[in-house]
């Protein structure tokens, strides 16, 4: 009893222990929950990166062609308006958009890089794992698969992959 997390050192139940416990308990479920979820947006994860690429690419490309209309348009004015400061409306309203445009790039941009922390942490985490247990995670987490499915594709017992999973998440 004095060995019993449950119980302080005169033998009586420390009502604190319990707590202390079911915390910590709480706390690494929230951890598994969330290494679950990354490991299950790892695919929507990097077909996000290459939209978001091309976003990028297009959104770079409609700046530079506001950016050659609002040349076009300053250069085709009267003398006043070739100065820096453009006092034609049209011309005001393309430097808008330009700059709503640069930043949704910018925006953009951040969510890329977010993205490629998050597919990089699981590729670093995946090649800690043997060669069972990457195969586990890929039909489990990347393509979707039940642990029966599993179970039959790698001759395991069903209960035998559910271990595996959870012995995964803790090492990870």
């Amino acid at each position: 009893m004095s060995n019993d997390p449950m119980y302080n050192g005169s033998g009586c139940k420390d009502p604190t222990a319990g707590n202390a416990i079911i915390h910590i308990s709480r706390e690494e479920k929230y951890r598994h929950k969330r290494m679950r979820s990354k490991l299950s947006n790892y695919p929507y994860t990097c077909q996000s990166i290459i939209t978001l690429q091309k976003d990028i690419k297009l959104l770079g490309d409609l700046v530079k062609a506001e950016r050659d209309t609002s040349k076009a348009i300053c250069s085709s004015g009267s003398e006043s308006q070739r100065s820096n400061n453009i006092s034609d409306p049209t011309a005001q309203a393309i430097i808008k958009i330009i700059d709503r445009y640069e930043e949704q790039i910018k925006y953009a941009e951040q969510r890329l890089k977010a993205l490629y922390d998050d597919k990089n942490a699981v590729e670093k985490i995946m090649d800690k794992l043997s060669v069972k247990h990457k195969k586990l995670i890929e039909l489990r987490y990347f393509k979707g698969y039940h642990f029966w499915q599993i179970a039959k594709l790698m001759n395991y017992d069903e209960r035998h992959c559910k271990r595996l999973d959870r012995e995964i998440i803790e090492l990870l």
